[in-house]
């Protein structure tokens, strides 16, 4: 799955004439911190920017690179480069989330009292 991400009409961050080259330096950076799921107020805060502004970048970002939603954004960035997908869903998605937890015969069913 990872290797048809990557190569499906994959271009680098440095390869001249990529969408990825006409973007600002402002909007690179948004684009990363987007594609590592960080929200819009997430970015200002770190920025020092308003989330309006922020938001600006956002669809700046959609209509230079023709993307239409995150999952485009992510699948862009995994292609370029610009992120490792199993990094991403490493640090995003902690095992605890994944896994099937273990039911506790204390927390799940209380003894009545």
């Amino acid at each position: 799955m990872m290797k048809g991400l990557r190569d499906a009409g994959a271009e680098t961050p440095g390869e001249s004439g990529s969408k990825y080259e006409s973007l600002s330096d402002r909007e690179r950076q948004v684009f990363r911190m987007l594609a590592c799921g960080k929200t819009n107020k997430e970015i200002a805060l770190e920025l020092g920017i308003s989330r309006k502004t922020v938001e600006t970048y956002h669809a700046r970002l959609y209509q230079k690179l023709d993307i239409h939603d995150v999952v485009g954004l992510l699948r862009y960035a995994v292609q370029i480069g610009v992120i490792d997908f199993e990094e991403w869903v490493a640090s995003y998605h902690p095992l605890s989330l994944i896994l099937p937890r273990t039911p506790s015969p204390d927390k799940d069913h209380p003894t009545p009292d």
